[in-house]
């Protein structure tokens, strides 16, 4: 659980931090960086259960 809140936690301030410099607006910004690493949390874990990974 701990790892999981790490990876949130970074994953989310640089996919916030590349988004607005990206020149993005804040609610994108926000959206993004609150749905994009669940999203890749849940694909990470599925390769590795395919063995893609």
């Amino acid at each position: 659980m701990g790892q999981n809140l790490i990876f949130y936690t970074v994953a989310g301030t640089v996919i916030g931090a590349a988004m607005g410099w990206g020149g993005f607006g804040f609610g994108a910004v926000l959206y993004g960086s609150f749905i994009l690493p669940p999203i890749m949390l849940i694909g990470w874990k599925v390769a590795k259960i395919k063995g893609i990974l």
